[in-house]
């Protein structure tokens, strides 16, 4: 995981000078380096979307599905293989393709972030906005992250291709 240049830049969420840096901030900087290191030129597909519990999509109505991948991942980001490299996502899009931009190889940007209470992965959505999610773990299988919904974790689960 470690031995590159690092090319990606990781950043504090929020910065006061005059505070030093907690016990959690420094292990978590230096996860946060080890992070933006591993995913330099690496290709990720995604492979699972999931809740831990139910969830509430609006005010009245609790939804029991945990398992979301079939039913909210669209098919072009199902079928997206996402490069990284320098802070930059080349999405090489297959057969199904982002509705909005069909061109075979979009664009975007990704950035690793960290504070006192974690890591983050300023990565992309569905329709390829950008998305803070909190690192969960890595390995050179995968890569898992979540964000909070209505006080609900979403995990999501990308594949190293």
């Amino acid at each position: 995981m470690v031995g590159l240049v690092l090319l990606t830049s990781c950043k504090k969420e929020t910065s006061n000078e005059d505070n030093p840096p907690t016990q959690n901030e420094t292990q978590n900087k230096a996860k946060a380096d080890s992070f933006a290191v591993f995913t330099q030129g690496k290709i990720l597909q995604i492979v699972d979307f999931y809740a831990e519990s139910g969830v509430i999509y609006n005010d009245t109505t609790l939804e029991t599905e945990t398992q979301l991948f079939a039913r909210y991942v669209p098919n072009w980001v199902q079928q997206a293989e996402m490069t990284l490299h320098d802070s930059k996502v080349d999405i090489k899009q297959g057969y199904y393709k982002y509705p909005y931009d069909t061109t075979t190889i979009l664009h975007r940007s990704y950035d690793v972030t960290y504070d006192d209470n974690g890591v983050y992965f300023i990565y992309l959505t569905h329709d390829y906005k950008p998305l803070k999610y909190t690192v969960v773990e890595w390995d050179a299988t995968h890569i898992k992250v979540y964000v909070l919904f209505k006080g609900t974790r979403l995990f999501t689960v990308y594949k190293i291709v």
